[in-house]
């Protein structure tokens, strides 16, 4: 029971945050192996009075009470990243000219956006977040500002637009702007949990 009363501290300090968990439960891990050397774990029995049965036993305890928490710090770095990082949604309707975004499932925002005027095209279908690039001009149509850019296919990105009139109607060369209050938190939540947990859908 000493060695669970000494655990319990340790998660607290160690987890009771939310910044770097990997960091942190490696130094719990370490706070765990040296347990024995703060006299939470008995020692082996070498007085003499016992038999060796009764020695080996003892030291089988020990063992398991030494694997016991580090099982349970194994446990929370399989489990941590997950509750770390969210799953990110961005649904774009290009009839609608909306974008909605879901986190874990659960609807968070919907945007206005535009996407490609007549001429040009917004690629349909699902992608991932290939670069995310926080100030951007554009390359092509003489440097026009492109704030917050992810982007996810080839030139194509979702970015900040100051056409703010144009939005809700299709007025881009196929890239999908958005103002660029939602444009920063879109990107923030994209850069906040990972591209990994992205997915950017778009459709008819």
């Amino acid at each position: 029971m000493a060695a669970i009363g000494a655990l319990a501290p340790l998660l607290a300090a160690d987890l009771g945050e939310s910044g770097n968990r990997s960091g942190s439960i490696q130094t719990l891990a370490f706070k765990l192996a040296i347990l024995d050397s703060r006299g939470n774990f008995p020692a082996f029995d070498t007085s003499g009075t016992g038999s060796c049965g009764e020695s080996r036993v003892t030291g089988e305890t020990i063992l398991m009470r030494r694997i016991f928490p580090l099982a349970v710090v194994l446990g929370l770095a399989l489990v941590c990243p997950a509750i770390a990082q969210a799953q990110i949604r961005a649904k774009i309707t290009l009839s609608a000219q909306r974008m909605d975004v879901y986190v874990d499932g659960a609807p968070v925002y919907n945007w206005s956006v535009s996407t490609a005027r007549p001429g040009y095209r917004t690629p349909v279908g699902t992608f991932k977040p290939t670069a995310l690039v926080r100030y951007h001009r554009s390359t092509i149509y003489d440097g026009s500002p492109m704030p917050y850019s992810i982007f996810f296919l080839r030139g194509y990105a979702i970015h900040g637009s100051y056409e703010i009139k144009h939005l809700g109607r299709p007025a881009s060369h196929g890239c999908i702007r958005l103002h660029p209050k939602n444009a920063a938190t879109l990107y923030s939540l994209v850069q906040k949990h990972g591209p990994a947990n992205t997915v950017i859908e778009i459709g008819n």
